[in-house]
């Protein structure tokens, strides 16, 4: 018996939940010495450390911070007293809304599993606005406030920062996004780009069912499926921008093909967004990283970026952009095993 077109499904990516792009982004307010903040997080690899990227919002005093990877505390859970790797970070008015790289004073090995704090903390009268986003998680990433004397309750949200390992390298640490920045872009046929796709390879076939993007239309859309190679259309469907799930409003769109389409192992493929009229728009998600490096500190890495074009014409990638679209799965492998229920990755 052939097996099920889809049982159950996952996503590759991982579904960013970030309500808008506007509100995606809160800046913590450095305005007191000591003040700053706690970024807990647990390390997926063994790797050595030589340094943070982070994202600064402002600098309305030029001073210094310092920036710290720290145990946490069995106890309590704040911050431990060991300090595994630690810098003074001078900033002026310039780092305003700039990623800001810091190299620690001396390297230090994470362990895979274990968990630690990136903590930055203010010095003297220095007044600066570090990054976070609202992107939702539960468990681990999460913040906790330093108001200069305790620190304050667990917040489930997480820093726009990556950590950069010996050699330039970046692993992908869940909840840490480093993008430098994050816009809504809007587009119709009429305009220079007419399309947005998620350029994606994977180094295993998968049975693709359909997309899921973070967007709002006023206008009808195709999402389609192409094959790099020969540029041939794998799949695609036209949606009604009045069929459910339109709201009006920026939300995940679940959008199922009609049929499944069976990708091959690393080859590139195209998820795209391309609006059926020149009167009404798409709106679409998406970041940008400072260097195509940092893609891999992202969900996926380097094997998920941007790619545009107009007309159905020729593809031009973008290595350091990615759109909000994911793939969604029924099946992985070399026998496409398909799934008997949907799995903990939707949505998170």
């Amino acid at each position: 018996m052939a097996p099920p077109t889809h049982s159950g499904v996952f996503t590759i990516p991982r579904v960013v939940e970030i309500e808008d792009a506007a509100v995606a982004t809160t800046p913590l307010a450095i305005d007191a010495n000591g003040k700053g903040s706690g970024l807990f997080f647990i390390c997926p690899v063994d790797a050595t450390v030589i340094g943070v990227h982070y994202g600064l919002a402002a600098v309305t005093v030029d001073g210094d911070v310092t920036v710290k990877i720290k145990d946490v505390d069995g106890t309590n859970g704040d911050p431990g007293a060991t300090t595994h790797a630690t810098a003074t970070q001078a900033l002026v008015g310039a780092d305003a809304n700039t990623t800001k790289n810091t190299a620690f004073d001396a390297s230090f090995v994470m362990v895979k599993g274990d968990r630690y704090v990136l903590e930055i903390l203010g010095v003297g009268t220095t007044r600066c606005e570090v990054q976070f986003t609202n992107d939702i998680y539960a468990g681990y990433p999460y913040l906790e406030i330093f108001d200069g004397s305790v620190w304050g309750a667990p917040l489930e949200i997480s820093q726009l920062a990556a950590l950069e390992f010996s050699g330039g390298v970046f692993h992908t640490i869940p909840g840490l996004i480093p993008f430098s920045s994050l816009a809504q872009t809007t587009y119709d046929q009429n305009d220079a780009v007419d399309e947005f796709a998620l350029k994606w390879q994977l180094p295993y076939p998968v049975r693709v069912v359909g997309g899921c993007m973070h967007m709002k239309s006023a206008g009808d859309f195709v999402l389609a499926l192409s094959d790099d190679d020969t540029d041939d259309l794998a799949v695609s469907i036209s949606i009604d921008k009045d069929a459910a799930g339109n709201s009006g409003v920026f939300n995940n769109r679940w959008v199922f093909f009609q049929d499944h389409f069976d990708t091959l192992a690393n080859r590139d493929y195209y998820l795209s967004v391309r609006p059926s009229t020149t009167t009404n728009s798409v709106i679409i998600n998406r970041l940008t990283v400072p260097a195509t490096a940092q893609m891999d500190a992202i969900d996926g890495g380097r094997n998920f970026r941007e790619a545009t074009r107009a007309d159905l014409g020729s593809w031009t990638e973008v290595p350091t952009a990615r759109p909000f679209f994911s793939i969604l799965c029924a099946g992985a492998g070399g026998g496409l095993i398909p799934l008997r229920h949907s799995i903990g990755l939707i949505g998170r």
